[in-house]
């Protein structure tokens, strides 16, 4: 049986760190301060946490989607206006607005556009209804959440490089929607291919969420550490390192914390009194932590 000589609690604040973002911890323990043998195992175990929730509802890592012109094989971005949203109810306006602009501007529209959304399960089970007053020819909304490379033929390939570009290349409008994503375009050609973000209930006038929206598109921060080994396995959606979808790769997640539901709740608190979350080293590799907090697709939360 394993004895514990000793035990130490470090109190670490992201406020002011080497890395001089909040996301970030980076601080170095001097050998002298704990003091313990290179034979010795130490388990480090993450007690308690708690954060501020500096980050929009949506922003530009869920707020981004496209209106295709499939005739031209154009793409154009609708964005959702960045703020701290706490009813789908409240996107009505803010995408019949986005949405007709695109149109007015880019398909020459003289109609309306009229957003609905239905939070009685019996009705649109929390979905969007979007309704032109014109049919629109040619018309189709898309998203996507492609990790590598497009890979598509001209002349997709040429208006996904040209428009698809930072985070709406990898975007979680799709949940906020209730839609459909693009996560591959190997090898297709046109905007016609790809697929639709709504269903369609009257061609080029009524579409309408495939599935029931959702406000909260991050269920937990992840706290990684890349200088300790954490022997910990992850999927590899949950990594930027490969490639390849149905493997299981070596992690550097430490700590998975909830968000809590209440989307008006203002900071995060998280106490461990199971030992949940905690790794073995030897006693001679603590002499550096490193932290950062990311959401599931590796991207650091928004300050």
């Amino acid at each position: 049986m394993n004895n514990i000589i000793s035990s130490r609690t470090i109190y670490l604040n992201s406020e002011e760190n080497s890395a001089g973002d909040s996301r970030r911890i980076d601080v170095n323990i001097p050998t002298a301060l704990l003091n313990y043998t290179a034979t010795s195992k130490l388990r480090v175990v993450l007690n308690s946490f708690s954060a501020a929730k500096t980050w929009y509802t949506i922003n530009n890592f869920n707020g981004i989607f496209f209106i295709g012109r499939t005739n031209d094989d154009k793409l154009f971005p609708v964005e959702i206006n960045f703020a701290n949203y706490t009813e789908l109810s409240q996107l009505e306006s803010v995408l019949s607005t986005n949405i007709k602009n695109v149109l007015d501007n880019e398909f020459t529209y003289t109609g309306t556009v009229t957003v609905k959304y239905n939070g009685n399960p019996v009705d649109y089970k929390n979905k969007f209804e979007i309704t032109l007053s014109i049919a629109v020819p040619n018309i189709k909304f898309v998203s996507f959440s492609v990790r590598n490379e497009f890979n598509a033929n001209n002349p997709l390939q040429a208006e996904l490089q040209n428009k698809v570009i930072g985070p709406s290349k990898y975007n979680d409008a799709d949940e906020i929607l209730g839609g459909r994503v693009n996560r591959r375009t190997s090898n297709l050609s046109n905007v016609s291919e790809l697929i639709d973000l709504f269903e369609i209930k009257t061609p080029d006038t009524v579409f309408e969420s495939y599935y029931p929206c959702n406000l909260q598109t991050n269920d937990a921060l992840y706290l990684r550490i890349s200088s300790l080994p954490t022997n910990n396995i992850e999927s590899t959606n949950l990594s930027a390192i490969s490639n390849d979808s149905t493997s299981l790769i070596s992690s550097d997640i430490f700590a998975k914390i909830l968000l809590p539901n209440d989307l008006t709740t203002n900071f995060i608190d998280f106490l461990n009194p199971n030992d949940n979350f905690s790794i073995d080293i030897s006693g001679s590799q603590l002499t550096e932590l490193k932290f950062v907090l990311t959401d599931s697709k590796i991207d650091l939360f928004l300050l």
